[in-house]
């Protein structure tokens, strides 16, 4: 049954707009997701005002205080809008970690040919002091809901299609697609570390590649997890269904596999109630540029997940941008939870399938792993942090690689290479009929 929410809404100003903070959701899910906070309530009365008053004590609990997200300046650039939120009213923001975690190795650098970062991207109409950017999305649809490579649960829309696992998970070899709708089906090629972690990430180049449909997606990302029930990720994806304007930086969430979307259940960026803002430039759904070109200077963005304080702070381009509080994920079963620390960390490509016919969407670059640096699309520098406060390359066995179609998009990889690199790897493909960009 599907319940009217009341919102929470708050004006800044006479002037100042005011961002709904609660969406209509399942009242059975979230006395799943936020136990605690109904204990005290008759949620089974199905009243939408008792469900209002337990989520505003679960906002008071996480953010120190009710939640409005005050808007004081909407502005568009290049067809992307953006609200400018007061930064107080997003509660009590946490301290941000005092350093980032050292290095796994002193030799960084470019080995293999000319690598820039990609520059902090200033707005030209920024808000007024004291507020953090949320750009607004074309759709709300929860596309990218389907679920870690590696997973049984990834074949649900078309096994035939997906990286098959066994019972226990483990990646199998990979099949031809037979499926005559491929409607919503994702094709990935991954590497999966099921290893205790507080995070991780690396350096991820940036291509504008071919995306035959606004409802494909072309991701490049780093996704940190626990049991594949609660995740966070972040990447950066080319996918107009959700932000016009080519590549864009991503964050995505969820706290029940993927099940449900909405408000402290999961959802991209800041279009879902979740995710805490704290940089003034850099934020989920920014435009990036300049874009990697082929035989040219390689451009690459540095994005990392690090648990600190039980909250999953995001580092993005050397700055902490944001954080998602582990207030978001409930204990288990086991009495784990993402708050404590996640036990896989993965790194992949992407595509989403968004019409019946096997897209031609390209992944990375549109190139196959095997054309090399300045072709195609790697991830280099990928380090994980352990549990014990350590910096460590990525390093997980040759079989925990997930491979949907390799004649379709592939992946290669070099962990603790003993270079500047690292440990990284190449990845991408062009799609059905193997032609990069068409």
């Amino acid at each position: 049954m599907q319940l009217p929410v009341a919102q929470v809404l708050v004006l800044a100003a006479a002037t100042a707009q005011a961002k709904p903070i609660l969406n209509t959701v399942d009242l059975t899910h979230y006395r799943t997701i936020l136990p605690r906070w109904f204990s005290s309530w008759s949620w089974q009365a199905s009243s939408p005002s008792t469900l209002a008053q337990a989520i505003k004590d679960f906002e008071h609990d996480i953010f120190g205080g009710p939640r409005t997200l005050n808007i004081l300046k909407t502005t568009t650039h290049n067809g992307q809008v953006v609200d400018w939120i007061e930064t107080s009213s997003q509660g009590k923001v946490a301290s941000p970690p005092p350093h980032f975690p050292s290095r796994s190795s002193s030799k960084r650098g470019s080995a293999n040919g000319p690598i820039t970062k990609a520059p902090i991207p200033i707005h030209p109409d920024p808000g007024p002091p004291g507020t953090v950017p949320f750009a607004r999305h074309n759709s709300t649809r929860p596309e990218k809901a389907d679920s870690l490579p590696g997973t049984t649960k990834s074949q649900s829309q078309s096994s035939s299609s997906k990286a098959r696992t066994s019972s226990d998970g483990t990646p199998q070899p990979a099949e031809d697609p037979t499926a005559q709708n491929l409607v919503e089906t994702h094709w990935y090629a991954a590497s999966v570390n099921p290893t205790p972690n507080h995070g991780g990430g690396g350096s991820f180049n940036i291509w504008d590649a071919y995306v035959q449909n606004p409802s494909d997606f072309n991701i490049m990302q780093v996704a940190v997890a626990l049991d594949h029930n609660q995740t966070v990720e972040a990447g950066w994806q080319h996918y107009d269904g959700v932000q016009t304007g080519g590549p864009a930086l991503f964050t995505y969430w969820t706290n029940n596999g993927y099940t449900k979307y909405g408000d402290y259940l999961g959802g991209y960026d800041a279009q879902v109630g979740g995710w805490v803002q704290v940089d003034k430039d850099i934020y989920p759904g920014v435009h990036l540029s300049p874009l990697s070109t082929t035989g040219g200077t390689q451009v690459e963005i540095d994005i990392h997940y690090y648990l600190f304080q039980g909250n999953w702070w995001l580092r993005v381009l050397d700055r902490w941008i944001g954080y998602y509080p582990g207030a978001l994920f409930a204990d288990n079963d086991k009495g784990q939870s993402l708050a404590k620390g996640a036990n896989t960390i993965s790194v992949y490509g992407e595509v989403l399938n968004g019409g019946k016919e096997m897209t031609t969407t390209d992944m990375g670059s549109g190139e196959f792993p095997s054309a090399g640096f300045g072709k195609a699309a790697f991830i280099r520098n990928v380090e994980v942090y352990t549990p014990e406060g350590k910096t460590v390359d990525y390093n997980t066995a040759a079989g925990n690689v997930v491979i949907s179609d390799p004649k379709r998009y592939d992946l290669e990889v070099h962990w603790a290479s003993g270079t500047a690199w690292g440990s990284y790897l190449y990845v991408g493909g062009p799609g059905a009929g193997g032609k990069i960009g068409a």
